[in-house]
């Protein structure tokens, strides 16, 4: 995918002072923390902007490396910013709260909230169902299924990496379809199944692989969110079976439909 990321534009981040303006008797690394947090929470920096460089920062703000890298770890820990190692520092996309029901579906979930869903089609291939896909999806010994890996993103901003299965007999078209419309429901719409729902989900998190970290751009010490799914149709028949794998600093999930929990609130 390309980045679509740029560098902050305008007035200069940050607009402060240098190191002659610093008050004493309190932590440089403290004060520059507390200006950078105003700035940030003033909504003049787009969500997903790439911040300057380290070395612009410090020749900016007048600080040490040390200094700057204590302020910006603040940042991170309170969700303002994200750092991803080799690309930069960007402004935190606000995390996404994902209702997880019996009619959960990627794209409304993002829409109620005011953002941009989409899948984006990593690789697709055909491949004999193991046992455990037979299982789910009710197939005979020797079926084959479309397998698809997709990037599930809001706008520019990366939420999950998913691996998706089909019966191939039901679904040939699967992957050309999610690549066309970069939906799910298309693939259901598409051979005439207009109404489906989730039989049920399973939630658990764990650290990431070297290889999710990278593929997720976030950190190997930052836990990842792994979801498996059941698609059926109104008469319980499986359809489509997906595992997902997160980022849990950017997702939080809703189980159920109350919205005495929670009560979406679109972004202006």
């Amino acid at each position: 995918m390309k980045d679509k990321k740029t560098r902050a534009s305008g007035p200069h981040f940050p607009s402060c002072p240098g190191r002659a303006s610093w008050k004493p008797g309190i932590a440089v690394w403290r004060q520059l923390e507390e200006l950078l947090v105003a700035e940030l929470s003033s909504g003049k920096y787009p969500v997903g902007l790439r911040l300057p460089t380290e070395q612009e920062l410090m020749s900016r703000t007048g600080v040490g490396r040390h200094t700057l890298r204590q302020a910006m770890a603040t940042l991170e820990a309170k969700g303002l910013v994200r750092i991803e190692q080799g690309r930069g520092t960007f402004v935190h996309e606000q995390v996404l709260h994902y209702q997880s029901c019996r009619r959960s579906r990627f794209r409304e979930n993002l829409q109620q909230q005011g953002r941009e869903p989409h899948y984006h089609v990593v690789s697709a291939e055909v491949v004999g169902a193991s046992s455990k896909l037979q299982n789910a999806l009710d197939l005979q010994p020797g079926s084959t299924i479309v397998h698809l890996i997709v990037d599930a993103l809001s706008g520019p901003a990366l939420l999950a990496n998913t691996d998706l299965f089909f019966d191939r007999t039901r679904f040939p078209e699967a992957a050309h379809i999610v690549g066309q419309e970069r939906s799910i429901r298309a693939v259901y719409s598409h051979y005439g199944i207009k109404q489906y729902t989730c039989a049920g989900t399973i939630i658990r998190s764990r650290l990431p692989t070297a290889a999710e970290a990278r593929r997720l751009h976030q950190p190997k010490l930052t836990p990842i969110f792994l979801t498996k799914t059941l698609d059926v149709t109104i008469d319980n028949r499986p359809i489509g079976y997906s595992e997902s794998r997160w980022c849990s600093d950017r997702v939080e999930f809703i189980v159920g439909t109350s919205e005495k929990l929670y009560r979406p609130a679109r972004r202006k």
